[in-house]
């Protein structure tokens, strides 16, 4: 992610309780960009309403640690959003990979033939969570993530950020998605 062609973002690192030596490794980066923040266990979604909250800026890129960006991602993404001041969330297709790394399957389109188009995940179903660049305080308008709705709480998250907002999908895969033996997507 940091050799993303748009270089103007802040990488939020939150350690959500690790046993390892994973402390100890993102304290020794020396990226400008990142910020490290350690907390004790609180689960995924408490660590992302953290994440939201703490973020500097008003637009939040989510990603997976297990997942890789296209270089272009995020500044295809901004320019998406800033051309389309009525969206307040975009995601991507995805080309999914396997833990190795390598690609099967081909391209995942969450798309029906045409460019680019507004997200309906009443209508079309989840989106890897980690193809999203959404607005912080949309989110946290809607009360950012719940619990309650774990494992299924992006989802949540997009049905209700869809009851009061635009959400869309740029057709191209931005993000390749780790695909784990047993996952379901």
């Amino acid at each position: 992610i940091l050799n993303q062609t748009f270089q103007d973002f802040e990488l939020l690192i939150i350690n959500d309780g690790s046993t390892d030596a994973t402390a100890d490794f993102l304290d020794s980066l020396e990226d400008k960009r990142i910020r490290v923040i350690h907390q004790e266990n609180r689960g995924l979604c408490e660590t992302l309403n953290r994440a939201t909250s703490e973020a500097l800026s008003e637009w939040i890129a989510r990603l997976d640690q297990d997942d890789i960006s296209v270089p272009d991602r995020l500044e295809r993404q901004y320019n998406f959003l800033l051309k389309h001041s009525d969206v307040v969330a975009v995601f991507s297709s995805i080309r999914r990979i396997g833990p190795s790394g390598r690609p099967f399957g081909g391209i995942y389109s969450y798309l029906p033939e045409g460019n680019n188009f507004i997200y309906d995940p009443w209508v079309h179903g989840v989106i890897p969570h980690s193809t999203m660049l959404f607005n912080k305080f949309a989110v946290l308008a809607v009360g950012g993530y719940r619990s309650a709705f774990y494992p299924v709480d992006d989802w949540d998250l997009a049905l209700r950020l869809s009851e009061k907002f635009k959400l869309a999908v740029i057709k191209e895969p931005l993000v390749s998605y780790r695909i784990h033996p047993n996952a379901s997507t």
